[in-house]
């Protein structure tokens, strides 16, 4: 019995090319699901912290993706009407509203609720003794929500997780 040695040719930039496929189809999908996940932690972490709907903030943010293989979200930087706070008005006090889940209730006493001229109820404060001019009454943007306090260092914290756990799983 003669045993042959079977050798065969491979051909290095065939396989180095597979790979650098491979590698860039697991790295796209890794920050589309970043992309996913991320808007939605975004929602849930300011959510906590203010007296919004999820739609509304959800609205307010959106996510790019540029071709360097970045992910940025992004908040709107037109301020959300009182009204979307929970504002009420009374005869006797004014508008309150609630920006903050955990603050107390603001009282403009001045104030009161109207229909702009979108057609949208807003929250309208006087601004001197006669009945013009009138100014709408805003909280924070989307956009101030993302940059207050350690919630980008949070939201960058869980990037960073997001995309180690699924660069694991995809390379299984």
């Amino acid at each position: 019995m003669k045993l042959e040695a079977i050798g065969f040719n491979v051909d290095a930039s065939v396989v180095t090319n597979r790979v650098k496929v491979n590698v860039e189809k697991v790295r796209s999908r890794a920050l589309a699901t970043l992309a996913r996940r991320l808007i939605v932690q975004a929602r849930r972490d300011i959510q906590n912290e203010y007296n919004l709907k999820a739609a509304r903030i959800r609205d307010g943010l959106s996510i790019r993706r540029p071709d360097n293989g970045a992910v940025i979200l992004r908040g709107s930087a037109r301020g959300i009407n009182l009204i979307a706070f929970g504002a009420r008005w009374s005869k006797r006090n004014g508008v309150t509203a609630r920006v903050l889940k955990s603050g107390k209730q603001t009282l403009r006493p001045h104030a009161f609720i109207a229909r702009g001229r979108n057609g949208n109820t807003l929250v309208f404060e006087r601004r001197g003794k006669t009945r013009l001019p009138l100014d709408a009454e805003y909280g924070p943007s989307v956009g101030q929500m993302l940059k207050h306090g350690d919630r980008p260092k949070r939201l960058a914290d869980y990037a960073s997780g997001v995309v180690a756990a699924e660069l694991a799983r995809l390379t299984r």
